[in-house]
């Protein structure tokens, strides 16, 4: 009894050193795993601290490539602007040259579209005697479709720097038919001379959003060059015009004449149907008595009277103070027969009388006329008239002499 009973305790004892040795196995092989999982945690972290630190280089990669393509825009927009600018000085400078409003027009139109996107444009300016608006349009073959009383002038004519305006139906009737789009766009540019308004520049772009406040910068800077020139053309043709103009009658001066008869006779040199033109030099009969007894202020009442008849004997001609009392006047001829014609309705236009406390005393002028053909040296025709005059003279006055 007693023996088996130390052989089930002995059993039982060895069952226990069997769990014993399992558990410690299975604690060895946890205790290995939990290495194995510290050593792989601790790899976790530091190809965590790796991406982590690979990410901070690439932010920094990235922020130096953004601020670099920013210097870069930043410079290629600083170059740009610097480009433009030059550029408008060029046009500015050759605007002032300009002598006309047409040659303004021209170099707008060729250099213009180097420094903005323009498609087409018009030019406005206004009349110092009038103030109405003139209209130099891009096609010239165009009719001018603008006045004052045009909404867009309507409700912007207030304004003193460039404006950008989406194209629309009121824009787009301004400018050519074929400006159908409704993504174009405008940029009013008001013409300010000493807070005068000269004149406006509208500038086209088929382009959606063409314009920017840059571009406002630069046209503000050129609308002041194309005012200044705008009024240095004003300017000289004031003076031009004083230089050939009789300050008292208001007609040509004899330097005037011969520019305007110059201009007539090339004009119409290649026009059909013409017999020549009638070349008068017409002087006021017994003009020294008239100041000598009416005054001066009476004389040059005559002058200007008969002025006034030579300036609307017809359409074409060319009126002008010779010089004293002698005018000359040169005008087209349909037939050979006017050039007497003409003479003679001068000649009854302009005698009359004058009145000077309660007298009258008559007025009358005697004319000499020619026939002047193409390739006809003027002074040598004035040379003929002149003698044809002094004949009417010496034949009885107030009558038409021809060569």
């Amino acid at each position: 009894m007693a023996d088996r009973c130390f052989t089930q305790l002995l059993a039982q004892q060895e069952e226990s050193m069997l769990d014993q040795s399992t558990l410690l196995r299975d604690a060895a092989a946890f205790y290995d795993s939990w290495g194995e999982i510290e050593k792989s945690h601790s790899l976790y972290i530091q190809l965590d601290e790796i991406h982590r630190a690979s990410m901070k280089v690439v932010d920094a990669i990235t922020a130096a490539e953004t601020e670099a393509m920013q210097q870069k825009a930043s410079q290629y927009a600083y170059e740009r602007l610097f480009k433009q600018l030059q550029q408008t000085s060029g046009l500015i400078q050759k605007l002032v040259s300009a002598l006309d409003y047409q040659s303004i027009l021209l170099i707008l139109m060729r250099e213009l579209p180097l420094i903005l996107p323009v498609d087409d444009l018009l030019l406005l300016i206004r009349s110092a005697v009038t103030g109405m608006l003139s209209v130099y349009p891009a096609d010239e073959g165009k009719k001018a479709q603008i006045s004052d009383a045009h909404p867009l002038l309507l409700k912007y004519r207030d304004s003193k720097s460039p404006l950008i305006l989406a194209s629309n139906r009121m824009i787009r009737s301004i400018f050519r038919e074929s400006h159908e789009s409704d993504q174009g766009s405008l940029l009013f540019v008001p013409l300010l001379y000493q807070d005068m308004n000269l004149g406006y520049l509208l500038l086209y772009s088929a382009q959606y959003a063409a314009y920017d406040r840059g571009n406002c910068e630069i046209m503000n800077s050129l609308a002041t060059g194309i005012s200044n020139a705008l009024e240095n053309i004003s300017r000289y043709a004031q003076a031009v015009s004083q230089a050939n103009h009789d300050p008292l009658t208001g007609i040509q001066n004899r330097n005037g004449f011969f520019v305007e008869a110059q201009n007539l006779l090339e004009s119409r040199e290649d026009a059909g149907g013409l017999a020549g033109y009638g070349l008068y030099m017409i002087d006021i009969d017994d003009f020294k008595r008239i100041n000598d007894t009416y005054g001066h202020s009476t004389g040059d009442l005559v002058l200007k009277k008969i002025s006034e008849i030579l300036n609307g004997i017809c359409e074409g001609a060319v009126a002008g103070r010779y010089g004293g009392e002698e005018f000359v006047l040169l005008l087209p001829l349909r037939e050979d027969a006017q050039l007497a014609g003409i003479g003679q309705q001068v000649c009854s236009r302009c005698a009359g009388h004058i009145y000077f406390e309660g007298q009258q005393s008559p007025i009358t002028v005697s004319i000499g006329a020619c026939r002047l053909i193409d390739g006809q040296d003027i002074n040598a025709a004035l040379e003929q008239a002149d003698m044809q005059m002094y004949r009417a003279k010496s034949s009885g006055k107030n009558r038409v002499c021809i060569s």
